[in-house]
């Protein structure tokens, strides 16, 4: 029996669907051992449960070695009642997730969907994992200083839960979101550019600035008319500079996250 796959099967039945199992959960989410160890075939003993637990990266269980109990430790989708208390998290949480999902998360930020709790992490190992799982990995990056009303719930050694974060606090570097007051600046800028150096190519007053990158001037705009998507570089200048701005052109949101969000957040994480 591969360790990987028991564990989460375990935290399957746990978090999920306990009667799969056969398993009875209490409304803390406590469960007999030995009625895992019966769903398992007795193929494995407790101290095997202990040591999986203790060896994963991601500890997703927690023991009452004195009442014979196990319970999962976070992911429920069940109503169950965890003692979470709130601590102040590291200055940078991670959230591993696939580029299917990006288009979303821009415009909604990042939620929980079926579970209680969004899951974050401080080791990126752990999200570039998750990520993967997911299809194309893209790695989210999150401020926790610039959410200071927010709580958040350390559950194991790497995990961090809290609830829905709003898009503008989300970060795809080199790429980010930007909040209203931002785009508004952003476009208001390209259009002083545009004119300035007679550029009439685009149909720039249908533009909505979407992402920005934070180490260069690039801008990501939307032609809601069109449904084109356009990455721009700003120069910032009063001068006229031969040839800028610079501008490319994409026919879908798709095809640019393709050729140029997963190229430049890979390139940045160093995956």
């Amino acid at each position: 029996m591969k360790k990987t796959k028991t564990n989460k099967q375990i935290s399957y039945w746990l978090r999920h669907k306990p009667g799969k199992a056969n398993l009875i959960l209490d409304e803390y989410g406590w469960t007999d051992i030995n009625d895992i160890l019966k769903a398992l075939n007795n193929k494995l003993s407790k101290e095997d449960l202990i040591e999986m637990n203790e060896k994963s990266n991601k500890k997703r269980w927690e023991f009452d070695l004195p009442n014979n109990k196990i319970r999962a430790t976070h992911g429920h989708s069940l109503n169950v009642k965890l003692p979470l208390n709130p601590e102040t998290p590291p200055d940078t949480l991670f959230h591993g997730t696939s580029t299917k999902y990006i288009n979303q998360i821009i415009k909604e930020g990042l939620k929980p969907k079926s579970r209680k709790y969004l899951h974050l992490t401080d080791d990126l190992s752990m999200a570039i994992e998750t990520g993967h799982r997911h299809g194309k990995l893209v790695i989210i990056e999150i401020t926790t200083k610039l959410l200071e009303d927010k709580k958040f719930y350390n559950t194991s050694k790497n995990v961090w839960l809290t609830t829905n974060i709003e898009s503008d606090h989300i970060n795809f570097f080199p790429w980010t979101s930007t909040d209203e007051e931002v785009k508004k600046i952003l476009k208001e800028e390209l259009l002083r550019e545009l004119r300035r150096a007679k550029r009439k190519e685009i149909d720039a007053k249908n533009l909505e600035a979407i992402m920005r990158r934070v180490d260069n001037d690039d801008v990501l705009f939307y032609n809601k008319t069109q449904d084109k998507y356009y990455q721009i570089h700003l120069t910032y200048t009063k001068r006229n500079l031969k040839g800028f701005p610079t501008i490319k052109e994409f026919n879908s949101f798709d095809e640019w996250l393709e050729n140029e969000l997963i190229t430049e957040n890979r390139y940045y994480y160093d995956i």
